[in-house]
């Protein structure tokens, strides 16, 4: 038991703890880089102490007091490092002196850091307290409308187990997980149901159930979070464990950005800070799965809780004692199971209030609900009174009387101010909204308005309405609308005015633009410096600091962009753009992870594959371009690590098609041994990539896909041996008969008969080293390949390029006359003098001058024609 000399003692060092913290305290600016160095310090002097001390010296000594009876250890005297020591004692003193006084100041410095308040701007945007001590109804935020001492305890539904017995059993759960949690353990509980079925309040007392969490810092994570690394920064400076809630996980899945959302886990875990996550989501069971598949990452790892309804004995009590205890709840007739309806009379909003109100009023809540579709939630009174008026008919004149009845009926109250000094309306409740008002009762209904509340707002000059409808119409994949909505947002926005809702209406354009060119067969150029300038533009507003999801999907896209910019671009400047594309992803990924955003990361590393992959024929340095690509498959092999053909297709083709060129082109600079292996794993890539068919993929980009596995198979089968060569070579044969057959257009007239050409080589090979039973075979169709490679070039190509093609049919009509010359001599003769006609035609432009070699060659096939020709000639028979 203490004493009170000790009790006194105690106080007289905590006050001066106090004095110092007080001096030392980061209020004067010259103190805060001289705590963080000394915070820093603490945690080096407790890394070395942990480890070399107690991890070192005394685990030697347990052992050897274990295993031979002494200490292990030799006289302290005979240490090197007591040498100097005794030699100079007092110079020993002033530095062990010194050392102590700076481990105190560190000390001091890391319990300074530690209870340093939180800036006022986090506790104001994330309403941090204690779990202890937050209230549901609060000054600055109100959790639970119409909160009341009265509670019912609920049941599961279909089961007469304790609803909220099993949401604090998850609590506890994920309490014990919290920081040290597998990625796939369970971190926190969601609470779902209808609206109106309690779920926010059963969480609440769920979380407040736990005593452990008392002391826990509680955190009201909002839909659009801003300099939230800094939160992070301050809770891992604080050792804080945190709660944090997410109340409607529908807004967070329907904001424009949820990815700061669902990487809440990861980016928690990175910290080191222990965290729970209380969760609710209310709607009809199509909605939450469509929320859960947005969220997926956060949403599956959250234990669900679905409460059942009240018996009618519950709800009749629950009513009985409302009706008791407050004005604002009246008994109604019929009552149903959900006690938010009873809580907050929603039946009798819906059922009797409503249909009592003018329908100036109940064209009010209409705008009010359109403009939440769209995820606008500051109802100015020339916001809600404007879109009224343009999209259902209704007087600005009526304005006054009806948003009386909607006051006096519980529906509307008067709101707060903008910064700009407009007055605003707000919901009594959101669930009077979502139960007890007809209108739109999903965001699907309400979409079909959009097209009208668009020309309102331009009508308006609404730029951050806008900017808002833009970004609805983008989550929705409609990108025309979304595109029209951000361009005119951004003739009404400005960056001096309006930073940030200037910035985001460029983002979503930019994504938009990047979204098109993606999906373009042939993407135009304009679009390319568009979508650019447009990430440029937001990125001077939108920093890694403040907003690093956001700022990670930007540079993202814009990786995406600037690779696809590349192969347009002028060759000085071209170097340059695929480099800038290079930085854009490597900054993406310096947010993005795995574990908290594996799509968008799987996304990033087949964009940085494809990227280094243009990037390495550029580089003179072999052992640099070798370098590049390795990094291209390494980003490729780590999308495809991610991407499934089940659940990604189109994404899966495309990394499996990065991963084929990139071993392709890996493979031409490799020795023998490793170029097989690549040639291997790029056979099949091709294969994968080729068996999913992409919306965007042109007949031509199919094609060329065929001819580059035909590459593939030929040049693997080149380092094979006996059957497996051969096999490979027909495998090749069919990939670029499939190529040349997906060819159709003229604009492809040149890869068509490069193609041809490959397919005629590959086919005189196999002529050449093939039994005299298919030689003619081969050779015919080799010829086939040839004379179409030639007709489809026409006069395009080079004289040389012609004449290289008919010398190769000289060659094979030489190769198909020896063949059939035992057997069919007529044709025999006719193939030699039609190999003489194309060897002719290629002498008129070869001279021994010119090329000597080629000339040679062509001499001497030549002569070979014209022997055969005279000894099969008709009158030599």
């Amino acid at each position: 038991m203490a004493t009170l000399s000790d009790t006194t003692a105690d106080a007289a060092t905590d006050g001066t703890s106090r004095s110092v913290i007080r001096f030392l305290h980061p209020r004067v600016f010259i103190w805060t880089p001289l705590t963080i160095a000394l915070d820093a310090l603490w945690r080096v002097i407790v890394s070395v102490v942990s480890a070399v001390i107690i991890g070192g010296v005394l685990v030697n000594v347990v052992i050897s007091l274990l295993t031979t009876g002494t200490t292990g250890m030799t006289d302290p005297r005979t240490w090197p490092l007591a040498h100097p020591v005794l030699r100079h004692p007092e110079v020993t003193v002033g530095i062990v002196a010194d050392s102590v006084l700076l481990v105190l100041c560190a000390f001091l410095a890391h319990r300074v850091r530690g209870k340093r308040p939180y800036s006022q701007y986090l506790r104001m945007r994330y309403n941090l307290d204690t779990v202890g001590s937050v209230e549901p109804l609060s000054s600055r935020k109100r959790y639970i409308a119409f909160f009341n001492r009265y509670y019912v305890p609920r049941r599961i539904r279909g089961s007469q187990e304790s609803a909220d017995q099993a949401a604090v059993q998850a609590l506890r759960q994920a309490t014990d997980n919290a920081g040290h949690a597998e990625p796939s353990a369970e971190i926190g509980v969601r609470v779902v149901g209808q609206s109106g079925s309690g779920c926010t309040r059963l969480a609440w007392q769920a979380m407040k159930a736990v005593p452990t969490l008392a002391d826990w810092t509680f955190v009201d994570w909002p839909a659009t979070p801003v300099n939230y690394p800094d939160l992070f920064d301050q809770l891992e400076q604080r050792h804080a464990k945190v709660i944090v809630w997410l109340d409607n996980l529908t807004k967070y899945a329907e904001s424009a950005d949820p990815s700061a959302t669902v990487g809440l886990p990861a980016n928690l875990r990175a910290k080191k800070i222990p965290f729970v996550i209380v969760a609710t989501c209310s709607g009809n069971e199509a909605r939450r799965r469509a929320v859960g598949e947005r969220l997926n990452l956060l949403w599956d790892r959250l234990a669900e809780i679905q409460p059942g309804d009240l018996t009618p004995i519950e709800a009749q009590t629950l009513a009985s004692e409302l009706t008791e205890s407050s004005r604002k709840v009246q008994l109604e007739g019929a009552l149903d199971g959900r006690p938010g309806t009873i809580v907050m009379a929603v039946n009798g909003m819906g059922k009797e209030k409503y249909n009592d109100l003018p329908l100036s009023a109940k064209l009010i809540l209409r705008a009010i609900k359109l403009l939440r579709s769209i995820g606008i939630h500051e109802y100015t009174i020339e916001r809600v009174s404007g879109t009224a008026a343009d999209t259902f008919g209704f007087s600005p004149l009526d304005w006054q009387a009806s948003f009386s009845a909607l006051e006096g009926m519980g529906y509307l109250k008067m709101g707060s101010l903008t910064l700009a000094g407009k007055p605003t309306v707000e919901p009594e409740a959101e669930v009077y909204l979502d139960l007890a008002v007809p209108d739109y009762t999903g965001r699907e209904e309400a979409s079909g308005d959009w097209p009208k509340l668009q020309a309102s707002l331009v009508t308006r000059r609404d730029g951050i309405g806008l900017a808002r409808l833009g970004n609805a119409f983008r989550i929705r994949e409609n990108l025309l609308p979304s595109e029209q909505c951000y361009r005119e947002a951004l003739t009404l926005l400005t960056r001096d005015q309006s930073a940030r809702d200037w910035a985001i209406a460029q983002y979503g354009l930019g994504l938009v633009l990047a979204r098109r060119i993606e999906d373009a067969a042939v993407p135009e150029r304009e679009l390319m410096v568009q979508a650019e300038e447009c990430f440029r533009s937001a990125f001077t507003v939108i920093t890694r600091e403040s907003d690093p999801s956001v700022w990670a999907g930007g540079q993202r896209a814009l990786a995406s962009v600037l690779r696809q910019e590349a192969p347009s671009t002028q060759r000085p400047a071209r170097p340059a753009v695929v480099q800038n594309a290079i930085q854009a992803a490597r900054q993406a990924l310096r947010v993005l992870s795995r574990e908290s955003a594996p799509e968008e990361w799987a996304e990033t590393h087949l964009s940085l594959g494809l990227v280094l992959l243009i990037q390495a024929p550029m580089d003179p340095n072999l052992d640099a371009a070798r370098t590049t690509l390795d990094r291209a498959i390494d980003s490729c092999r780590k999308a495809l690590s991610v991407f499934t053909k089940e659940d990604s297709p189109v994404w899966w083709a495309r990394a499996q098609r990065g991963l084929a060129e990139s071993c392709s082109e890996r493979a031409a600079r490799a020795n023998r041994s490793y170029r097989m292996r690549l040639l291997s794993e790029a056979v099949p890539a091709y294969r994968n990539a080729l068996s999913v068919s992409i919306p965007e993929q042109a007949a031509a980009d199919h094609a060329l896909l065929y001819a580059r596995l035909g590459n593939a198979l030929r040049n693997l089968g080149s380092l094979q041996d006996g059957m497996d060569r051969v096999r490979l070579f027909e495998e090749a044969v069919r990939a670029y008969s499939l190529a040349v057959s997906e060819y159709n257009d003229e604009t492809t007239a040149t890869d068509r008969v490069e193609t041809q050409r490959q397919l005629g080589q590959l086919l005189t090979d196999l002529a050449e080293q093939s039994a005299p039973s298919d030689k003619s075979s081969l050779a015919s169709q080799a010829i086939v390949a040839y004379e179409d490679a030639l007709a489809v070039m026409g006069r395009r190509g080079s004289v040389q390029d012609r004449d290289d093609i008919r010398t190769r049919l000289g060659h094979l009509y030489l190769v198909r006359a020896t063949a059939l010359a035992s057997s069919d001599q007529k044709t025999a003769y006719s193939d030699a003098k039609r190999g003489l006609g194309y060897i002719d035609t290629a002498l008129g432009h070869t001279t021994e001058s010119s090329d000597p070699v080629r000339y040679r060659q062509v001499q001497r096939v030549r002569k070979d024609l014209q022997t055969m020709a005279r000894e099969l000639e008709p009158t030599n028979l």
